[in-house]
């Protein structure tokens, strides 16, 4: 007989959720300024209206994409937010043209398997054997048989039809990496981070540097790999910070981001100890510095 008192073991579900509530709510004792604390609520507002669009995107039948004779491997990295990864491959199986989806778990305390209920010949999970950085998605996708790559960061959570639509982005310019949000580098300026980097999003843009998200072809993650190593870096796997400014400087033009619509991101996403822009003192500088140093090697190496 089961004891009455017995603990139940959080789903999926129950974690993700709490997981945003809980980080809204404990962001109040954080805010200072008195448009931070006036935005409260607001952002409170936000999140109800973000999980449940995204509720009702996944119940509804995605459209097909147009380019059906074409398919496209997705690659997930996890870390810090195990919890987040179920809902981000339950929205991107909802297409057809997804061949296959990696999620690598670089977080030797957790089996990811734990945390992801789904069952679909599309999908493989791996738990890594030794410590990967984010450049790691770069070498898992030269190691796949598709042409095509679309990758997210595990804050951001795609509906289908923007899964769909950020894939037929690709299809339209090969010869470039694609974003949804990039950074446009302004030498002289300081944007909201403290940095020349300054954030787009929602728009139909060039930019300097993509961030978050990423579509890709083979060739372009080879052209990655190359700048890479032109650059000191021998392993795209130990790249903590810079890999996505070496993908955007590899394609034969400026990086291209897309407006697909509102983005529901996480709450976490930037939370101390979570995100890695908030893990290390000197992170923007390092990307100014690596910016410039890749971008002296891109241009060294048209000449």
């Amino acid at each position: 007989m089961k004891s009455s008192h017995s603990k139940k073991v959080p789903t999926w579900r129950d974690s993700f959720l709490l997981t945003q509530w809980r980080t809204w709510l404990f962001s109040l004792f954080k805010r200072s300024s008195i448009w931070h604390l006036y935005r409260y609520p607001f952002e409170g507002c936000i999140l109800a209206m973000n999980l449940w669009r995204h509720r009702v995107s996944l119940s509804r039948k995605c459209r097909v994409s147009q380019k059906i004779n074409l398919t496209c491997t997705v690659i997930l990295l996890s870390h810090n937010r195990p919890q987040n990864i179920q809902i981000i491959i339950q929205s991107a199986l909802a297409n057809k043209f997804i061949s296959r989806i990696i999620v690598s778990n670089s977080n030797k305390a957790i089996k990811i398997s734990e945390w992801v209920r789904h069952h679909d010949e599309r999908l493989f999970l791996i738990d890594e054997l030794k410590s990967t950085q984010p450049g790691h998605r770069f070498e898992l996708a030269l190691n796949q048989s598709d042409n095509h790559f679309m990758a997210v960061d595990d804050d951001i959570f795609l509906t289908p039809h923007q899964w769909s639509d950020f894939f037929e982005a690709l299809l339209s310019n090969e010869k470039v990496p694609h974003g949804i949000t990039g950074n446009i580098f302004r030498p002289g300026t300081i944007s909201s981070n403290g940095s020349p980097f300054h954030h787009i999003t929602e728009a139909d843009s060039e930019v300097d540097v993509l961030i978050g998200a990423y579509a890709f072809t083979r060739n372009v993650a080879e052209a990655t790999k190359n700048l890479a190593k032109m650059c000191g870096f021998p392993e795209l796997s130990q790249i903590r910070n810079g890999e996505d400014i070496i993908l955007s400087l590899a394609g034969e033009g400026r990086p291209l981001i897309h407006n697909l619509g509102r983005l529901f991101c996480c709450s976490t996403m930037a939370l101390d100890g979570v995100a890695l822009s908030k893990g290390e003192s000197n992170f923007w500088k390092a990307r100014e510095k690596i910016y410039h140093d890749v971008l002296k090697k891109f241009h060294e190496s048209n000449r």
